[in-house]
């Protein structure tokens, strides 16, 4: 796969924080298998996720953006500021 290939940012969002994370953001060229690798806490392709299930706490897909390549993801991640793009956190849902 290159930084061609479109797919889809998503942002998930925690029910508590987890150390200092309340988000996760990635990017995958297969959205619904990310999903479930996520949702069953796949811990060898995401910790984090992983220790989300092992506490109990809930996650929820906040937000996509579709048709984008993972510079999209890489972009996002370097401004460090995934509140502002959670409508959760804003009080928009």
């Amino acid at each position: 796969m290159d930084s061609t290939t479109l797919g889809t940012t998503y942002l998930l969002h925690f029910e508590e924080p987890i150390a200092h994370a309340r988000h996760y953001l990635g990017w995958t060229n297969n959205f619904l298998k990310r999903m479930n690798e996520h949702r069953h806490g796949c811990r060898e392709r995401c910790v984090l996720t992983w220790e989300l299930k092992q506490r109990g706490i809930i996650w929820t897909v906040a937000r996509t953006w579709t048709h984008v390549t993972i510079l999209h993801e890489k972009e996002m991640k370097k401004m460090k500021n995934t509140p502002r793009y959670c409508p959760i956190c804003l009080g928009e849902i």
